[in-house]
């Protein structure tokens, strides 16, 4: 973006976003946040559509502004109720009152009533939904990456997409009053982690893979919270900035060097040209799949041991979906790395010719990213989610402040400590065979498999995103659009309401006009006649509905003003 001619606009922008994230973050109660919330949502639009001359850019701006604006009329929902209910939106206050209001009802009609806090907790959790790329509201954000990659890398990888999984955090009390709406979080949650990851089995631009892997790794931050470890889905949010930033902008630095390609299918042997960035992939990769003692490490695979520890139904199956995430991410993740520097060169002999690494001040924030994605979970990993840590004192607890899960989390079976990793060595081993080592075999053998009926309906269903798009555009937005021409436009906007309308008005002047200049009045006193007895029928109703006379006066007054026609036309006869 050196020489792009707008990027004065761009800073700006930017500083914009960091100006209303302050606010979501810094502040002490709902109002404040929810001015961040929706300063954040602007920006990111804003960012999105920065190539505005670019029709996919636009497209991507408004699905990302639409979409989100379902999660923010929930949140909004429930910031009423909470003022409604509580009388405040302190958070401080919410947290002190929430234990008194916890067996408060709200009664509809009849004797149907629900739990006042459970309904605040699903509309705050229909918010985050859309912010953080839940599924069902995530098809967002993978639109999101046709802004530049500098904006993918803060704003929808570390910041903005996280909001949803701070606003849990931030509100955790009115959640733990809740365990219907907990359920409802660790099933979508893990539903989330492991069909963002079969996505990203199968995309092929790079940036879109890492932007699957973000809704997958943000599904498990909130099944982190659904199982009321919302500790660690901090933990993980703030291991997850590091090493995805570097990712994203790693990628950004590919796509630079090949003037602006993104479809790994023309990548290849980029090894040999871009060495540096092949290190800061590499790292982040390997934090992102939770390779041993890096950054993702320690905070992913304490939130599969807390699905684990929970003993449920939800956080039994959160788990095993959890886990099969964890085989998919390897897998796509070592995809990626082997498609882009390991294989063979595929792509156009001049992007090879001129690849190159970016210079110094492009460099050094990839420096900082992968040493932070390299070892921030390490340092921060007793501070945060230690046994003996008070950093978070009474701002984040868990199962009603009473929360012993962390001698369950020691005392587990040393088989499910170790399922993650297991799956995680799978899934980045068979990747690596599959795409590098026996790369030449495997490429005869997916075109045999292609061929097959059973494999070329998956891979369409899993290439066309389970078909989100698909429902959304053609089930419920083109209905939408035919109700809303054919039954509110036609119907009622041009239909019944210009009846009784304007159009209706001038018909029924026009009808008796032309009627009227067909009845057998050829003479001045006719017309005469009916001015008369129209001013005076006028007069008789504006005079009785002024005075506010009974309807018996009407009768004498009719009788006087036919007797008052009658004379004058006998008159001027």
């Amino acid at each position: 973006m050196q020489e792009d001619p707008h990027v004065q606009r761009f800073m700006s922008y930017l500083s914009f976003f960091t100006f209303f994230m302050l606010i979501l973050v810094t502040g002490n109660n709902l109002l404040q946040m929810f001015m961040g919330w929706e300063g954040v949502g602007l920006c990111s639009y804003l960012l999105i559509n920065f190539w505005f001359h670019r029709l996919q850019a636009n497209k991507a701006a408004l699905k990302a502004m639409i979409v989100n604006r379902i999660g923010d009329f929930g949140l909004a929902l429930g910031l009423f109720l909470t003022f409604t209910t509580f009388k405040t939106i302190d958070y401080d206050l919410l947290q002190i009152s929430s234990t008194y209001f916890s067996q408060h009802y709200l009664t509809y009609i009849g004797s149907f009533s629900f739990e006042t806090i459970s309904l605040i907790s699903l509309l705050l959790f229909v918010g985050a939904v859309g912010k953080s790329a839940q599924i069902g509201l995530h098809t967002w954000l993978p639109d999101a990456m046709e802004g530049p990659t500098p904006v993918s890398a803060l704003i929808h990888a570390a910041t903005m997409v996280t909001a949803g999984v701070f606003l849990i955090c931030r509100t955790f009390y009115l959640f733990e009053y809740s365990p219907n709406i907990g359920i409802l979080i660790t099933i979508l949650g893990s539903l989330t982690a492991f069909i963002a990851g079969t996505i990203g089995l199968v995309q092929n631009d790079l940036k879109r893979v890492i932007a699957y892997s973000t809704c997958s790794q943000l599904g498990y931050m909130v099944f982190a919270c659904g199982v009321s470890h919302y500790d660690i889905a901090f933990y993980h949010l703030t291991n997850h900035a590091f090493f995805k930033a570097a990712l994203f902008m790693g990628a950004g630095s590919v796509i630079h060097a090949l003037q602006d390609e993104q479809d790994m299918r023309k990548f290849g042997g980029l090894k040999n040209f871009l060495y540096f960035t092949f290190i800061v992939i590499l790292i982040g990769s390997l934090s992102l799949i939770g390779f041993p003692f890096l950054t993702g490490f320690f905070s992913k695979d304490a939130i599969l041991e807390a699905g684990s520890s929970f003993l449920t139904l939800e956080s039994s199956f959160g788990f095993s979906l959890g886990i099969l995430g964890a085989f998919i991410t390897a897998f796509y993740s070592v995809r990626s790395l082997a498609r882009t520097f390991l294989q063979k060169p595929l792509g156009f002999k001049n992007y090879f010719e001129k690849s190159h690494e970016s210079g110094f001040w492009m460099n050094a924030p990839l420096i900082i990213l992968s040493i932070a994605g390299f070892c921030a979970g390490y340092l921060f990993n007793e501070l945060i989610i230690g046994f003996a840590s008070n950093y978070w004192q009474t701002s984040i607890g868990g199962r009603l402040y009473d929360n012993n899960t962390f001698l369950e989390l020691e005392n587990l079976d040393n088989l499910i400590k170790l399922l993650p990793l297991i799956f995680t060595f799978l899934g980045a081993f068979s990747s690596f065979l599959i795409y590098n080592t026996l790369n030449t075999y495997f490429t005869t053998l997916f075109l045999k498999i292609k061929l097959n009926k059973t494999f070329r309906i998956l891979y369409t269903f899993l290439n066309k995103k389970w078909f989100f798009d698909k429902i959304y555009n053609e089930w419920i937005n083109q209905n939408i659009l035919n109700f809303g021409y054919k039954q509110t436009y036609q119907k009622v906007d041009r239909g019944i309401i210009e009846f009784l309308g304007p159009e209706g008005l001038y018909r029924l002047l026009y009808n008796i006009t032309t009627r009227m200049t067909r009845l057998p009045f050829t003479f001045l006193f006719h017309y005469l006649l009916i001015i008369s007895l129209s001013f005076l029928i006028i007069f008789s109703i504006s005079y009785i509905l002024l005075n506010n006379y009974s309807l018996i006066f009407v009768e004498p007054i009719a009788i006087n003003i036919i007797a008052l026609g009658a004379f004058i036309l006998f008159s001027i006869n």
